[in-house]
């Protein structure tokens, strides 16, 4: 990646993946695989002129048993490891681990419904100094969640993973959090080339903030993509999520600190060959910022050329 004018924050970045899928007679499947990603990390939560690549790193493995036709039992486990290149960056660096465990009732109907149970575990690899004290960062959240996939009828897909999150932290400092957490899509597709979307979601997320350690954020999503012609599709999104900065390490910084994003994108892509694609977006966005924390009002549009062939 090239930058005309911020040319201190040109980078190579990197992606890779690998996945095994593996089955044993007609009951037992699962897999097994690693990921590896390096970009420029964001500057929405932090500003500097020098450039920032995050690393990614994922392991992860999962299996399901069906142990009758109309049930199924399944187990995950996986690690994510995220490392920062800029130094007063570095107090992110953090490994999270996830281990899950449920089980799924699956009728005739193309339909599922079941439980999962979930634990993450993240550990900061640098610890934060505050006012001269070492803070420790780590922190478990435990999930209990339903998990639902309703096929209503054959053009109106609705999905679902919600429940109840507790999150809590190793060090007194940030109040332990819990309540409802979740996120419920929907697909619809009311003509054979036309097919919409909607999401609504609260869910806890990390943040890259020396102060706050993760958010609260609620949002809803809206999309379309239309079929055009042959070779020809349009997309459109329109979304609103908010942030609730929770996790404060400082006693005297704001406890009902949050930020609001609004998203609209519209693109078009032309497929000329199955192996060649070209396509074009325009992003316009508007975030009503928390001064507090430096990451202040913007509007911003962005358009987009982009070409994509495999060999």
């Amino acid at each position: 990646m090239a930058y005309s004018h911020f040319r201190q924050l040109d980078y190579d970045g990197k992606d890779f993946q690998g996945t095994w899928n593996w089955q044993l007679g007609n009951h037992l499947e699962g897999s097994l695989g690693a990921t590896y990603a390096q970009s420029l990390a964001p500057y929405t939560d932090f500003q500097s002129r020098e450039r920032n690549l995050r690393v990614q790193r994922r392991q992860f493995v999962d299996g399901a048993w069906r142990m009758h036709p109309s049930w199924r039992v399944r187990g995950a486990a996986s690690r994510d490891k995220y490392t920062y290149e800029l130094l007063v960056q570095r107090y992110n660096d953090r490994t999270q681990d996830a281990v899950e465990a449920g089980f799924d009732y699956l009728p005739r109907s193309g339909s599922s419904a079941g439980l999962v149970a979930r634990r993450l575990t993240g550990k900061y690899l640098n610890k934060r100094i505050i006012a001269g004290l070492v803070r420790d960062d780590d922190y478990e959240q435990d999930e209990l969640k339903a998990r639902v996939v309703w096929r209503a009828t054959p053009i109106l897909t609705v999905q679902g993973l919600a429940g109840y999150a507790k999150r809590k932290n190793a060090q007194a400092g940030p109040h332990d959090v819990g309540g409802f957490n979740g996120r419920v899509t929907a697909d619809y597709s009311p003509r054979q080339k036309l097919r919409l979307n909607g999401a609504l979601w609260r869910e806890f997320a990390a943040i890259d903030n020396y102060y706050y350690t993760f958010s609260l954020n609620r949002g809803a999503s809206l999309g379309a993509s239309w079929d055009a012609m042959a070779k020809v599709r349009f997309d459109s999104s329109l979304s609103v999520e908010q942030r609730s900065y929770e996790g404060r390490l400082l006693p005297n910084s704001p406890g009902d600190l949050s930020d609001t994003l609004r998203t609209a994108t519209f693109g078009a892509t032309w497929v000329p060959a199955q192996s060649l694609q070209f396509s074009t977006s325009f992003i316009h966005q508007e975030r009503s910022g928390a001064q507090f924390l430096g990451n202040g009002s913007f509007k911003a549009n962005t358009v987009s050329v982009n070409a994509n062939a495999q060999f």
